[in-house]
């Protein structure tokens, strides 16, 4: 049985106000901390890419979502053209990707140009059968999706003793296919590969990030994770109207508030890597599964600092942090151009060159 990617429940809000007028934004420490600026300077106003999330679909009358979700999305759960969320988890993952930048309600997205086609893989109690997610997968190919976000799946060993193969050969497909595909790590504290991706080495795998640079607590690591991207307590959008999150189905302590709440997970840090994999399409067209990995991955922030040195000896979590500015520069930011380097090396030469002259003239020669 395949699960959503939750951690943690963690609600109650706080309003504030900003620049841009989302009233929320200051709630968004995630944002500031991996360069949102950059995608909200850098991105195509109207940008003809297209997420797909599959999940426990989407509150598709959300006013912080609408305008960004197309109408096209199903679900394969009750098999029907209405992908609308009863569980929640999916309408928060699609508000980290893309809730509208500037529009005085609520949050910003951090790509909120791209368009989202939402595909119900997942129940009212955030469960789905490999099917289920099959399908999904190869409906989002046929609907034109470059992204695919994968906020689910199950440990293997813990929750499952193989891989699915059916979900499998569905992704190699959609890598076939050159869409790029973005899985979440999972959160069973464990080194221990989500079963989802099994053998398809070109998904990018995401583990998840605290507000200090270190590892979130729950989250799975391992060699074969790519990048890490902020996971602990990111607000996003929840339903307006009652799902199984938010309803008394749930103890008090455990129940989400309807429209933005917050939540931790692999879930939540997966949505930031597939955004800036969405920008780096919009930004450069041509571009296809490697140069966009690349591009990510190299951006990075380095912080195996933070953890024991046997982190880094192992790549237990992958290249780094996401930075959105640096992965639109193609270089990591303590990486200097070229030219800056030599041109500051003559600028240095040449100021100590001159002040040995100057030493020189004074002392009477």
């Amino acid at each position: 049985m395949i699960t959503l990617a939750i951690a943690l429940c963690l609600p109650a809000l706080a309003s504030a106000q900003s620049a841009p007028n989302d009233p929320l934004l200051p709630e968004q420490w995630a944002l500031p901390h991996i360069g949102a600026e950059c995608s909200w300077r850098r991105a195509p106003p109207n940008a003809s890419i297209t997420i797909a999330v599959l999940d426990s679909g989407v509150d598709l009358t959300h006013p912080d979502l609408v305008a960004h979700l197309r109408r096209d999305g199903f679900d394969f759960i009750a098999n029907d053209d209405d992908p609308s969320d009863e569980h929640g988890h999916g309408t928060h993952v699609t508000g980290i990707i893309a809730a509208q930048l500037n529009n005085n309600e609520g949050i910003a997205g951090l790509t909120p140009n791209i368009q989202i086609l939402p595909v119900r893989v997942m129940d009212a109690e955030g469960f789905g059968s490999d099917r289920a997610i099959a399908q999904g997968i190869d409906f989002a190919i046929a609907r034109g999706a470059r992204v695919i976000n994968l906020s689910l799946g199950a440990t293997l060993i813990l929750a499952t003793r193989e891989s699915s193969p059916q979900v499998s050969r569905a992704i190699r497909r959609a890598l076939d296919a050159g869409v790029i595909v973005v899985a979440a790590a999972g959160n069973d504290f464990v080194p221990l590969p989500n079963a989802l991706v099994a053998d398809n080495d070109e998904v990018i795998v995401v583990a998840a990030s605290s507000r200090n640079d270190t590892k979130a607590a729950f989250t799975n690591t391992g060699p074969w994770i790519d990048v890490v991207a902020p996971g602990e307590r990111i607000l996003s959008t929840m339903p307006t109207y009652p799902v199984f999150l938010t309803s008394d189905r749930l103890p008090p302590e455990e129940r989400f508030q309807p429209y933005y709440d917050y939540m931790s997970g692999t879930s939540q840090a997966a949505p930031h890597v597939t955004a800036l994999a969405a920008l780096l399409l919009a930004v450069h067209p041509d571009w296809g599964i490697a140069e966009v990995t690349t591009a990510i991955k190299n951006g990075a922030a380095d912080i195996y600092q933070h953890h024991p040195t046997f982190y880094r000896r192992l790549q237990l979590l992958g290249a780094g942090r996401i930075d959105v500015c640096q992965a639109l520069e193609g270089r990591r930011r303590s990486e200097w151009p070229l030219w800056w380097i030599v041109g500051g090396s003559a600028l240095a030469a040449s100021a100590i060159g001159g002040g040995l002259v100057w030493l020189w003239r004074r002392r009477g020669h």
